[in-house]
């Protein structure tokens, strides 16, 4: 019954692939990270093999049924090996709630343990070609620059935890680690759309 109730409340999802196209690379870019106060560069983690962006947000019903998907995924992967960053690129003029003093309440909250960075000109958005929150890229670090290797979606469910038939995001990122090569590459990301 409350998934019906919550299914209601939920706008229709829309689905999108990215338009890297499985060949762009991400340079460095910079923007502030509300936990600590200070710009974060992605040049602090160029040597760190593979780096986890999710695009996401707090007003965004989809965004809020994954923060503990989102949380129990960093605790069981972030190392040496991989890190994560969260990225909001809703523009808090659309969206008040948006602000960097709630993100910063929010990583205060919940003790955050990864950068999160206000994107709140769509810029880094931009330069990904993300489009919904939330929306997960992998980046392969590669010499001094990063390759996304997988775009797209946490799961398949973003409703029911547990009616999730696909990992994508736990699957790619465990297959990487293991030297072993993992054939999806992109996924279609349910989410809302980023809020420019």
């Amino acid at each position: 019954m409350k998934y019906a109730l919550l299914l209601m409340l939920i706008p229709l999802a829309s689905f999108s692939v990215g338009p890297w196209q499985g060949s762009g690379f991400i340079e460095d870019f910079k923007l502030p990270n509300v936990v600590d106060g200070q710009e974060f560069s992605l040049r602090e983690y160029e040597e760190t093999p593979t780096v986890v962006v999710i695009f996401t947000s707090l007003y965004c019903p989809y965004a809020q049924l994954y923060e503990e998907r989102i949380s129990k995924l960093i605790n069981d992967f972030q190392g040496d090996d991989i890190r994560f960053i969260l990225i909001n690129s809703n523009s808090p003029k659309n969206s008040p709630k948006e602000s960097k003093e709630n993100m910063a309440r929010m990583a205060q909250d919940k003790n955050l343990p990864v950068p999160f960075l206000a994107d709140h000109d769509q810029r880094v958005a931009r330069l990904f070609g993300a489009e919904k929150s939330p929306e997960v890229f992998v980046l392969a670090r590669q010499k001094k620059s990063f390759k996304i290797v997988y775009q797209g979606a946490i799961d398949d469910n973003p409703q029911v935890p547990s009616d999730v038939h696909h990992y994508y995001l736990r699957d790619f990122l465990k297959a990487s680690g293991s030297g072993k090569t993992y054939s999806l590459r992109t996924t279609p990301a349910t989410g809302c759309m980023i809020k420019r």
